[in-house]
């Protein structure tokens, strides 16, 4: 009956072994953490911040909405640009306008949500609720009824005001105030 005995030099290399093979292990496991828990950045050149929103009736009981957004580019001539969509909700416009713009449009930056009258009149509830129900948008937005279409007040080329909504925030808090 022979006994296997261990002499210390074969624990240690045993020994060692099992340490590297336990670092490496542990090296994997967070090598994998740290690339499947990559978080969606908003870097501000790849966002377009909406700064005023203008909603008018649109056609087959349809919102049409407008927006005046902010981008952060270095290389454009203008930092403001303005796009139109339509869609049944408000929620849904901005949808929209995200497919026809090349930058995301959040309403974190929201000053201003205008309103055409002839909408307004049939009751403002569900594009209201819907402002107040986004937690991005601060509530401090200024709401404002217009007689003209939202369309002909935010997409005016106005020649002596580069930014439409900051004029028309500016505007709205000195009179307020």
């Amino acid at each position: 009956p022979y006994l296997f005995l261990e002499t210390e030099e074969q624990e240690t290399t045993e020994g060692k072994y099992m340490k590297r093979v336990n670092l490496i292990f542990m090296l994997l496991i967070v090598f994998l953490l740290a690339t499947s828990l990559h978080l969606d950045n908003n870097v501000l050149e790849k966002l377009g911040m909406a700064i005023a929103v203008g909603y008018d009736q649109g056609e087959d009981k349809t919102i049409k909405a407008n927006f005046v957004i902010h981008e952060i580019d270095p290389n454009s001539k203008s930092s403001v640009i303005t796009i139109s969509s339509e869609a049944m909700t408000s929620k849904g416009t901005r949808t929209a306008a995200n497919r026809k713009s090349n930058k995301k449009i959040v309403s974190g930056q929201l000053r201003v949500a205008i309103y055409h009258d002839k909408l307004a009149q049939k009751g403002l509830q569900p594009l209201v609720d819907t402002l107040f129900r986004d937690a991005s948008i601060a509530s401090t937005v200024y709401m404002a009824v217009s007689k003209d279409t939202t369309e002909d007040l935010l997409l005016h080329k106005y020649t002596k005001l580069p930014d439409i909504g900051s004029f028309i925030v500016d505007n709205i808090h000195q009179n307020i105030i």
